[in-house]
């Protein structure tokens, strides 16, 4: 079993960044996708699954730009550390309320099988469209 728990160092951030690349990329494509209305009458279960891919990339890069790293996580923070530019375009990180609510509530009812799922009313779809980073294009 590989053991990723050592932080990530400046040597890595370009590898990084093609990653950050690819989400912000599907982020993108599929935020343009879940518009289509033609789409989600044209292949059923379609428009859910293009909704929950925008939202998996949406959590990756809310994750990213809010969060503050644990073990091998890649964070804004680091590209701010070890890029001074960076730290006038991004300040501080910080972890605003409605963010880590929204981001909970993607991790238990996205990203893990919990019974928050079924015990808990879910929100509204619109409810992600509300937060700041989905009305990014």
């Amino acid at each position: 079993m590989i053991k990723n728990d050592r932080p990530i160092e400046a040597d890595e951030l370009s590898l990084a960044a093609e990653h950050l690349a690819f989400d912000f990329f599907y982020f993108r494509l599929y935020k343009r996708l879940n518009k289509d209305i033609r789409l989600a009458f044209s292949l059923h279960g379609a428009h859910q699954a293009i909704t929950y891919a925008l939202l998996l990339h949406f959590r990756v890069l809310l994750d990213f730009f809010h969060m503050k790293p644990v073990k091998d996580d890649c964070c804004v923070i680091h590209f701010i550390d070890f890029i001074p530019e960076f730290k006038t375009s991004f300040g501080e990180v910080e972890e605003p309320l409605t963010l880590k609510i929204v981001r909970d509530n993607l991790h238990k009812r996205l990203a893990h099988m919990t019974a928050t799922r079924w015990r808990e009313v879910r929100p509204e779809m619109d409810y992600y469209e509300n937060t700041s980073m989905t009305s990014t294009d």
